[in-house]
């Protein structure tokens, strides 16, 4: 036996024994099985002889992509992900400096704000002001 994680496409019989296994389990409480997602699209067998379809075989079946496409994409967008997090973190934190600096400027407090540098453009906005 070999098991592998995988994006996959499920194909079993609703509500009835098959050959094999599906468990589904929860981040809340990974010890206890839950019930499977619902499905997300139904397939219907036909024939003209009922003994045709009792004749098959109750299984499941799984079908995943040989290249991983779908773990690639995720990986390639969780990278993005994390990157704008981080950018997004940086600028927020560059707000706040400036916003204290704006703040002990506009309050006369320049022993409290965090030195200025004289070719920041909030220093040449402020110089520019009290011409």
């Amino acid at each position: 036996l070999s098991q592998r994680n995988a994006f996959v496409s499920l194909i079993a019989e609703d509500g009835a024994a098959a050959t094999g296994e599906s468990l589904a389990v929860s981040l809340q409480a990974p010890e206890q099985p839950v019930a499977a997602l619902p499905a997300l699209y139904y397939l219907v067998l036909a024939a003209n002889d009922p003994a045709a379809l009792a004749a098959m075989p109750r299984r499941i079946s799984a079908f995943t992509d040989a290249e991983e496409w779908a773990y690639n994409d995720y990986r390639e967008t969780y990278r993005g992900f994390r990157h704008y997090m981080q950018r997004e973190q940086q600028l927020e934190a560059e707000c706040t400096a400036l916003r204290t600096e704006l703040d002990a400027c506009r309050h006369g407090n320049t022993a409290a704000a965090p030195p200025v540098s004289t070719d920041s453009w909030l220093a040449r906005f402020i110089k520019r002001l009290s011409n």
